[in-house]
């Protein structure tokens, strides 16, 4: 008889248990409530910028980091994303190129020599050619290049304008880049990111969490 009342007991706290935890759980306490996905409104990238570092650090959204460009290709990336007007979603930051080749041309004696053959290049569309030292010789730098391929390529270019003795030679000191960030892009955005990647080969266009970023 008195393992049939503990039994009895046991399962009387056991209901009543279960009925208070049921009652909890339709009461009117806000804390319980269940999430409601018709009150979540998603924010512009314009929006996002304007929360604050601080704010923003706290979101897990998406960044659209697109380089490092070269000095000379800085431009021509500026052109491509201008018109989508990003506005404070758009931001460049500073970094370095450890690896790069130069196409280089050895220069006729004299000052003189050195202007011709800056002008004869020039005549031929290679307007990037600047005089430069190497060693106790002048030479004309006809280019930077993040890649060999790319620096043989313009080379051979090069060669096919009767350009006579080009080589391609790697870069001792590291080139100054620029990277691209988009912070949230929109799909125009990327769009025209991807559209323009054949371009610029070198530069890698990648879309990770910005919390992924390192500062800047």
């Amino acid at each position: 008889m008195r393992a049939i009342a503990l039994l009895l007991l046991v399962a009387n706290g056991c209901l009543l248990a279960y009925t208070l935890i049921a009652n909890a759980g339709e009461s009117d306490n806000p804390l319980l409530e269940p999430v409601r996905p018709e009150r979540i409104r998603a924010l512009t990238p314009q929006q996002v910028a304007a929360l604050g570092p601080s704010k923003v650090a706290q979101l897990n959204i998406n960044c659209a980091e697109w380089g490092p460009f070269t000095e000379s290709e800085r431009a021509a990336v500026a052109e491509i994303l201008n018109p989508l007007q990003l506005g404070k979603t758009l931001s460049l930051q500073r970094t370095e190129i450890n690896s790069a080749f130069w196409v280089s041309v050895p220069a006729k004696t004299g000052k003189g020599g050195v202007d011709r053959m800056l002008k004869e290049l020039e005549s031929f569309g290679f307007s990037d050619a600047t005089a430069v030292k190497d060693g106790e010789k002048n030479v004309i730098s006809a280019g930077i290049f993040r890649s060999e391929t790319a620096a043989i390529a313009h080379r051979d270019a090069m060669e096919a304008k009767s350009v006579k003795g080009a080589r391609v030679l790697p870069r001792d000191t590291p080139l100054n880049g620029t990277l691209f960030v988009v912070r949230e892009p929109q799909q125009a955005a990327v769009a025209a990111m991807e559209a323009a990647k054949a371009k610029f080969p070198d530069a890698p266009l990648s879309i990770a969490s910005c919390r992924d970023r390192p500062a800047a």
